[in-house]
């Protein structure tokens, strides 16, 4: 009974502010844009809670369908491997590795060697006899420098660690504060 009477006077407070060119003129205007504010960011996160499971529910269907025609393929090719095998054994194939027929071919090929690598050791010996073959990729953690960073009166960052001037920072006053809209359910 309570939830209905709050949608119905939800409506009817709507239903008074319904106009396009709605001003906020006073604290009540203002309490219900705050709850408009609210209303749209619990849609958003039901939109993006339903998103979520409808694309897990997808991701599992995908899985489960993608399992059920690899293993048809797997079968497949298998049959295959065996009219393969008898056409070969019956020197029906001559010198040819691949017998094709107007959907495709199949057949044998040489196969790639497998390697079995010690990735400490084999980046140990690259180093020194291939270093052209290591990827070296220094990257900056920038929020872990900005928690080091103070800022000087005349703009300048300093690292609070060492006490230097930081190069390749420049640092901008802002042009004007930043408004922020909390409504009462902890929403930014």
């Amino acid at each position: 009974m309570a939830i209905e009477l709050q949608d119905d006077y939800q409506q009817y407070n709507d239903e008074q502010h319904q106009d396009t060119r709605f001003r906020v003129s006073d604290d009540s205007g203002a309490e219900w844009a705050l709850r408009k504010i609210a209303q749209y960011k619990a849609e958003t996160q039901q939109r993006a809670a339903f998103v979520d499971a409808e694309m897990e529910r997808m991701s599992a269907w995908q899985k489960h369908r993608d399992e059920q025609d690899k293993a048809q393929i797997e079968h497949f090719e298998a049959l295959l491997n065996g009219y393969y095998n008898a056409l070969s054994d019956a020197g029906k194939l001559g010198k040819k590795k691949f017998y094709s027929l107007p959907s495709g071919k199949f057949g044998t090929r040489h196969a790639a060697p497998s390697y079995k690598r010690d990735d400490k050791a084999l980046l140990a010996w690259a180093n020194d006899n291939a270093p052209e073959v290591v990827e070296s990729v220094p990257k900056l953690i920038w929020t872990e420098l900005k928690d080091r960073l103070k800022i000087t009166e005349d703009m300048k960052a300093i690292d609070t660690v060492t006490g230097c001037i930081v190069d390749g920072v420049q640092v901008a006053e802002p042009e004007r504060d930043v408004f922020s809209v909390s409504t009462i359910d902890g929403g930014e």
